[in-house]
């Protein structure tokens, strides 16, 4: 696979991964600013669970910080 072959699979899982309403959603909520799992399903109108997988499939499309019940920075 040559370097454009590779740039046109990375745009094509891009927009596989966009290609739903709920991702969708998600990513205009996240446009205004930065939310919690809890905050983005109470936007979207859709469950924790639910916007959890939506957001492991846009891994790699946005960033994320963990943080702790307090809002503090996550750290293990």
């Amino acid at each position: 696979m040559n370097s454009d072959e590779g740039a046109l699979s990375g745009a094509a899982e891009l927009f596989k991964a966009l290609s739903a309403t709920s991702r969708l959603l998600i990513l205009c909520a996240l446009a205004h600013e930065p939310s919690s799992v809890s905050a983005l399903a109470e936007a979207t109108k859709l469950s924790q669970p639910l916007v959890s997988q939506h957001l492991r499939l846009l891994r790699g499309s946005i960033s994320s910080r963990r943080r702790g019940p307090d809002g503090k920075p996550f750290t293990p």
